[in-house]
């Protein structure tokens, strides 16, 4: 296992750990998802939002990225909440939001 920056990427399908350069998307060894995973506590004030950032891409500066690095992202994040105008009238849940 190698570690950068307190990072490590980690294979949810077969638990291989690798240095945590955002080079690979899927696992070498068996082609899994990789995760992000943390080794050690980030200092205190790491995960404040950028300026002008979205989604959980507004925390970029508190992961191991290059700055050159294009973020991998189909514009999720800051999705507003619905109310529901039937279904939940129907189950009698007033509050009822996707």
């Amino acid at each position: 296992m190698k570690v950068t920056d307190g990072w490590l990427l980690h294979c949810v399908d077969c638990g291989t750990e690798l240095d945590a350069d955002p080079v690979a998307f899927a696992c070498p060894k068996c082609g899994g998802i990789l995760e992000l995973r943390m080794t050690k506590p980030l200092p205190v004030g790491r995960l404040f939002p950028e300026e002008g950032g979205s989604g959980v891409w507004r925390y970029r500066s508190s992961f191991p990225i290059r700055k050159t690095s294009r973020p991998v992202t189909m514009g999720e994040g800051g999705t507003p909440l619905v109310q529901s105008a039937h279904i939940g009238s129907e189950l009698g849940l007033g509050n009822l939001f996707f």
